[in-house]
C-alpha cells in the first residue's frame, strides 16, 4: 500500500488515479526516498530542482537526518491553509532544521494544479 492510499489521496478501488497522478508520483518517489541515504538520494535529486522564483535550490552541507511530512495541513496566522505534497525537514549537526516545502505538479497538468498560494512561495524562497 502506497502512502497516498494511506493518506486517503487515492480511494480503495483506483477509480480517482488519472485526477491523483501526482499525489502518487509523490507518494512513490518521497517515499523511497526515506529509505536512502539523503546524501546519496534526495539531496542530488533536490540539487536539480527550481524554487518558484527560478533559482536552483540549495540544501544544507551537513545534513544528519531528514524528516518528511507527506501532505501536512499548514494554516499560519493570517495566511490561507495549504497543503503542500511534501514537507521536508533537513536537521543539521548544529541542530537546526530547514524546511522545504514540495509541490508536485505535471508539465500537462491543468491550470488548477499549478495555483500555489503567495505564502507557500515565501516560505520556499526563505529556505534558500
Amino acid at each position: 500500500m502506497s502512502i497516498a492510499e494511506i493518506r486517503g489521496k487515492i480511494s480503495e478501488t483506483g477509480t480517482n488515479l488519472s485526477e491523483r497522478m501526482e499525489d502518487l508520483l509523490t507518494s512513490d518517489i518521497f517515499g523511497c526516498m526515506r529509505y536512502l541515504p539523503a546524501k546519496k538520494a534526495l539531496i542530488p535529486f533536490l540539487q536539480t530542482a527550481y524554487s518558484l522564483h527560478g533559482n536552483i535550490l540549495t540544501t544544507p552541507s551537513e545534513v544528519i537526518r531528514v524528516h518528511y511530512s507527506f501532505w501536512p495541513w499548514l494554516k499560519l496566522v493570517g495566511r490561507i491553509p495549504c497543503e503542500p505534497d511534501v514537507m521536508l525537514g533537513f536537521e543539521t549537526e548544529e541542530n537546526h532544521v530547514h524546511l522545504v516545502l514540495v509541490h508536485i505538479t505535471r508539465k500537462s497538468a491543468p491550470a488548477r494544479f499549478s495555483a500555489i498560494p503567495a505564502w507557500l512561495r515565501i516560505v520556499m524562497a526563505s529556505s534558500q
